[in-house]
């Protein structure tokens, strides 16, 4: 019993025996050995110990809070390289939808070596390997940047012959930063898009910066919608270019952590200008700390949704088969000392009314996720919500390619794009699509909710006909939220009433 303990501390560094009971744990190790030695002796058949040691600690993990977790190596893995400033090209883009990987875009300048795939094909394995293997399309894509430039074997199901399709590739490996786009709006209004924070993210940011300043950059729109964060030390030195130098960006404290606290430098490059921040109910983790320091330090403007709640400090620590357990050790704490995560397990109900001051006098509230000082209200209704929750245009898309392809002229230039308009035989095949498959059938809503539902089946034709760049372009441009940010940027008073020097 005692060695088991024993053990534990030198794979934990002696964290365990400072901040636990040596009984409690011994005894726990027993239990477990028990039940695991019960198991082999008499289940009635024969069991793999790595794996159920494998679910015996995720369930474990799972009890803790709701980002901890345990990763085997293979995972370990391909999540390093999901953030690694690494993307893989094969010539094909796939999408992850009712459990199936389906090809969502094919790269003309790969159609040679892509002859027979179609948009809407199921991919069946890759390397012999069932996509059952996959549980992420992060997953997958880490898989084939591991791979990279040796040679790969998918197999695929044609979406209408449902005829096998063999193929053999080369993944190429080449740089991304998780910057989706930057780009000059109009004169002196800048729009830098992050999608992910990555190694080299913000270094990144810095060369698209010193860019932007050079096109007279004045104004400055960072998007983090959807952003669900990544590298931690990129959003600090992100917030940095910001800021003047030895202000508080975040601070982290834990039961069993030291408060530790991230202070910004004097190199940041856009420290005077009019900022604003937009965020969403999807923004999360490093996305929150760069909105809590901008809020809080009275930097800049928050626009959106109010943002997801995640801020605990995580560290790795691997174990001896190399699997990893991925620990929360402390929380993120915003400059004026809001605690970023949202409440969760028995405490996930509770509410806090407590008020903090910012830097430049305003009172915030701190209940978990950055409440933003202008909110946009999401009016999509629950039609549209439903809609897109059950992924029904993509999946109508996938299904129907053949016939919608039909009416999609060559979408290559914004012209062409600002012009493009879904005709009424793609209209109603998906109307049919919907009756066939039990979806809001003789709902009076579809006809009401015709033009966004129009709306939706152009955007996820453009992102499967069109160059990714272009169609990205011409997202930017027909955004509703970033057209209303830039009215924002035009008003003085509202950077004024909310204490805002630029």
């Amino acid at each position: 019993m005692r060695r088991g303990f024993i053990i534990i501390c030198f794979f934990f560094g002696g964290l365990v025996s400072t901040y636990a009971q040596p009984d409690s744990i011994a005894a726990a190790i027993e239990k477990i050995k028990s039940a695991v030695q019960i198991i082999n002796y008499t289940y009635v058949h024969a069991v793999d110990n790595r794996s159920l040691a494998d679910e015996a600690i995720g369930a474990m993990l799972q009890e803790l809070d709701p980002h901890s977790r345990y990763l085997t190596k293979d995972a370990y893995k391909m999540q390093e390289y999901a953030l690694s400033g690494k993307q893989v090209n094969i010539g094909i883009n796939f999408i992850l939808i009712n459990g199936e990987y389906r090809v969502w875009h094919i790269n003309p300048q790969k159609i040679s070596s892509t002859i027979g795939v179609g948009v809407g094909d199921k991919l069946l394995s890759v390397n012999g390997m069932s996509y059952f293997s996959f549980r992420t399309l992060n997953d997958l894509n880490s898989f084939f940047a591991q791979h990279a430039r040796s040679l790969i074997h998918l197999s695929l199901m044609n979406r209408n012959s449902a005829e096998k399709v063999q193929l053999s590739l080369h993944p190429e490996l080449v740089s991304t930063s998780g910057i989706d786009t930057a780009e000059i709006l109009e004169p002196g209004i800048a729009y830098v898009r992050i999608a992910r924070f990555k190694k080299n993210t913000a270094e990144a940011f810095v060369r698209e910066l010193t860019r932007l300043k050079k096109e007279n950059m004045q104004s400055l729109i960072l998007d983090l919608r959807s952003n669900q964060g990544g590298y931690f030390q990129a959003a600090i030195d992100i917030a940095d270019q910001f800021l003047d130098a030895g202000k508080t960006i975040v601070f982290t404290k834990g039961e069993s952590k030291q408060k530790e606290i991230f202070k910004s430098t004097s190199n940041g490059l856009f420290k005077k200008g009019k900022l604003i921040i937009m965020v969403d109910e999807n923004s999360a983790s490093a996305s929150e700390i760069i909105a809590g320091a901008i809020q809080d330090l009275g930097r800049g403007i928050i626009v959106g949704q109010k943002t997801y709640g995640k801020a605990l400090v995580q560290r790795d620590y691997f174990l001896k088969d190399s699997s990893v357990l991925r620990l929360s050790i402390a929380k993120y704490y915003t400059p004026s000392g809001r605690c970023i995560q949202k409440p969760f397990g028995k405490q996930k109900d509770k509410k806090s009314s407590r008020k903090y001051l910012t830097e430049n006098s305003r009172i915030v509230y701190g209940d978990g996720g950055i409440e933003p000082d202008r909110i946009i209200e999401n009016k999509e209704g629950v039609f549209i919500k439903e809609l897109k929750k059950k992924d029904l245009v993509d999946r109508f898309l996938l299904n129907e390619w053949t016939f919608v392809s039909r009416f999609v002229p060559p979408l290559t230039s914004l012209p062409a794009l600002r012009s493009y308009r879904v005709p009424k035989e793609v209209f109603n095949r998906f109307s049919h699509f919907l009756t066939q498959n039990n979806e809001f059938v003789g709902d009076k809503q579809f006809l009401q909710n015709r033009a966004k539902i129009l709306g939706l089946i152009k955007h996820s034709i453009v992102s499967i006909a069109c160059d990714p760049a272009l169609a990205m372009q011409y997202f930017v441009e027909q955004d509703e939220e970033i057209k209303y940010v830039e009215s924002l940027l035009e008003d003085n008073a509202i950077f004024s009433f909310y204490n805002i020097s630029y």
